[in-house]
């Protein structure tokens, strides 16, 4: 058995969304002892991590991940966990959801980060669709 060398194809058949990456400055990192830090992995090779204020709002993470993103014409995009399963998505209206497991969505458009769950150290990966 030999792993494929060209890539693979999702389950749906569909071509995944190319996105391409800006490099930017991000703002200070928050350096308090109660800091959140939190890394995305967009492309698979590119890794972005900054420190948020937990006070701040989960609105404040998706525009820090859009700062460093070509402009995309996807209708919404999900910043994923394997563990805990949960899903954070922003659709082109920008109201924010979050899915666990198979719980409906819930809307935490104005939450803070502290108030939907952040813990100090969170990965997420980027999927745009």
């Amino acid at each position: 058995m030999a792993w494929p060398t060209t890539g693979g194809i999702r389950l749906d058949q569909s071509a995944p969304t190319n996105v391409k990456v800006v490099p930017v400055k991000d703002d200070e990192d928050y350096k308090e002892a109660d800091s959140l830090t939190v890394a995305v992995k967009i492309n698979g090779t590119t890794r972005i991590t900054r420190r948020f204020d937990p006070k701040c709002g989960v609105n404040e993470v998706f525009k820090w991940v859009e700062k460093h993103l070509e402009n995309s014409e996807a209708a919404f995009y999900t910043l994923l966990q394997t563990v805990p399963n949960r899903r954070f998505v922003k659709y082109a209206n920008g109201s924010i959801e979050i899915i666990k497991q198979n719980d409906p969505p819930m809307d935490i458009g104005n939450a803070s980060l502290a108030e939907a769950g952040f813990e100090s150290h969170e990965m997420f990966m980027f999927r745009c669709d």
